[in-house]
């Protein structure tokens, strides 16, 4: 069986289509291209002011290890946890446990059942066993005895 196979032209798009990239080297000496709707932050601004700090300590190898964590200002603060909050989480952890220790119930009962059930057919068997066995030795002592009998006869 032959399947048609079909090609398609990949295309560049023209340079009218194409963007332009961020890092630009065109000789006229512009390496960043000018970004229009970026905000420049006031001079003296206490952000500012950071992160002169921050690159300053970036460059001439600020702190042994490196962790500056402790030194930027927190821009996000974690949410202080409320009363109704805290009350649910401990309903919804007491629920849970009340689950696991249904759950785990359920599954020693199950358990159980299955070991009783086990022990009675373990019993039924040998009880088999039992009268099968005594089935043979009846057999066994009929047969001994009519031999005996035919013996006898002679």
């Amino acid at each position: 069986m032959k399947t048609k196979t079909t090609q398609t032209k990949t295309t560049k798009p023209n340079r009218a289509t194409r963007k332009t990239a961020f890092v630009q080297n065109k000789g006229d000496g512009a390496f960043f291209k000018a970004q229009p709707g970026v905000k420049v932050g006031k001079p003296n601004s206490r952000f500012e002011t950071e992160a002169d700090q921050m690159a300053e300590r970036a460059v001439n190898g600020g702190e042994a290890n490196g962790a500056l964590f402790g030194q930027i200002s927190p821009v996000v603060q974690r949410k202080e946890e409320t009363p109704v909050l805290r009350q649910e989480e401990e309903e919804s952890m007491q629920m849970e446990e009340e689950e696991e220790a249904m759950q785990a119930k359920e599954e020693e009962e199950e358990s159980m059942q299955m070991e009783e059930e086990e022990e009675a057919m373990q019993a039924k068997e040998e009880e088999e066993e039992s009268m099968q066995m005594e089935e043979e030795e009846e057999a066994m002592q009929a047969k001994e005895e009519e031999e005996e009998s035919m013996q006898m006869e002679e």
